[in-house]
């Protein structure tokens, strides 16, 4: 996921509006296969805003995406 989350950071800074929507569409498939509601949702409003080419939403809420993934592992890290 840190890889995914670099990747969609260097798609929106290079302002490629597809290539973001097809990364925030990993990194919410990723999410809901964890368990990641907050991540998940997260993911899916960015999706939605890089389909509409917005892309400044993403740049705007990217420290949030990043604290929700780490929400998520530490969740993952205490449940073993």
């Amino acid at each position: 996921m840190p890889g995914q989350i670099e990747a969609l950071k260097y798609l929106v800074k290079s302002g490629d509006a597809s290539g973001a929507a097809r990364q925030a569409h990993s990194i919410r498939g990723a999410a809901a296969n964890a368990g990641g509601e907050r991540l998940r949702a997260l993911a899916s409003e960015m999706e939605k805003a890089a389909d509409a080419g917005d892309l400044l939403f993403i740049a705007i809420r990217m420290d949030e995406l990043e604290l929700q993934f780490r929400c998520l592992k530490d969740a993952i890290v205490a449940s073993e």
